[in-house]
């Protein structure tokens, strides 16, 4: 059976993507190790209650060497039925359809488990049903698409709003093929949004005004790289916050009040908790993209140097980045490094 893979994906030359940016690529040969995105959608349960405990996560390009999405899955389980506080059920599992490629399903109970992704708080009497997906993307490349719920919410009622999303969710995946178009966070279907994210593309719903059956309430995504210099190693930890109730104006006074704070005060601050401490600190404004500026501080022990930056580009969304490195390296390329944050794109 022959797996398609990913096409090179339509982005301006030099780019990938994340969300609704355009990340330019490194001037250095780097690896991204991690990329993950969380979304908790805002649902009501069969009983027409708020239901918690439901998370969705994306992680869209997992090195898996020469596994099978069948392999993966065994594996997957094998973790599952090490760490999990009770018996493990497998409910479902088997071949899929996903994306435009075959893929396969793996759906089971597991009480306590703790998943490989930050943000999910769980009891350990708590028992959950997920449902995950592995997807072919690129060769030695998978991703995974889990839906983790409560056992007692999860009930077969096909005909609910959530479960009506879940199913437009999955049939708007598809592996990044570019064309001119797609650059745009507008979704195809009714009152959704497009995501961008290595090798996939997909749509989650908007929700109603009162924010029900919205999926961007206070989501995560994050992404990890790290730029292999001359002078040593630079980790860049990326991560973008959505859904939140703020303004642009109002979040960045309050990140540049706080980044000038740390700038002016972080090292008598730091002397105070521990005397022998040396940190310098110093306030950064620089370029973000074409028409925006990202505010943050430095942070130096004459040892290691870091980089704390943020941003509110949209109202209720920020970009925030933490870049580390040992000091040498990062006062080599720090120029490079500021560079690099101007040639960013905001998609519409």
């Amino acid at each position: 059976m022959q797996t398609l893979y990913a096409q090179e994906p339509y982005y301006p030359q030099g780019y990938t993507t994340m969300d609704d940016l355009f990340i330019p690529e490194a001037p250095f040969s780097h690896t991204i190790a991690y990329e993950n995105y969380r979304f908790e959608p805002i649902v009501l349960n069969d009983k027409g209650e708020l239901e918690y405990g439901i998370y969705v996560y994306v992680e869209p390009a997992y090195h898996i060497g020469l596994f099978t999405p069948k392999q993966q899955a065994e594996d997957w389980l094998q973790q599952v039925r090490q760490k999990a506080k009770g018996e493990v059920t497998v409910r479902e599992q088997g071949p899929v359809k996903l994306a435009g490629v075959e893929a396969y399903k793996l759906v089971y109970e597991a009480q306590g488990f703790e998943p490989t992704f930050d943000g999910d708080n769980r009891k350990p009497s708590d028992r959950f049903i997920e449902r995950v997906f592995f997807i072919p993307v690129a060769p030695k490349q998978m991703a995974f698409i889990r839906l983790v719920r409560k056992v007692e919410n999860d009930k077969d009622v096909q005909n609910t709003v959530f479960w009506k999303d879940w199913q437009v969710f999955l049939n708007s995946l598809r592996i990044a093929q570019g064309a001119p178009h797609l650059d745009t966070s507008k979704g195809r279907a009714p009152n959704t949004r497009r995501y961008h994210v290595r090798n996939l593309r997909f749509e989650i719903p908007l929700g109603l005004p009162n924010e029900l059956n919205k999926w961007i309430v206070e989501n995560h995504a994050a992404r990890i790289d790290t730029w292999k210099t001359p002078q040593g190693e630079i980790k860049f930890n990326i991560a973008i916050f959505d859904g939140y109730d703020f303004t642009v104006k109002e979040k960045n006074k309050k990140i540049i009040d706080e980044a000038k704070a740390w700038g002016k005060g972080g090292s008598f601050f730091l002397k105070k908790l521990i005397p022998e401490d040396d940190n310098v600190f110093e306030y950064i404004e620089t370029p973000f993209g074409k028409h925006d500026l990202i505010y943050g501080y430095s942070d130096d022990d004459s040892h290691e140097k870091n980089f704390t930056l943020e941003i509110a580009y949209k109202d209720g969304k920020t970009f925030d980045l933490e870049i580390s490195g040992n000091s040498k390296a990062m006062e080599a390329q720090q120029k490079l490094i500021f560079e690099w944050l101007g040639h960013f794109i905001i998609m519409p």
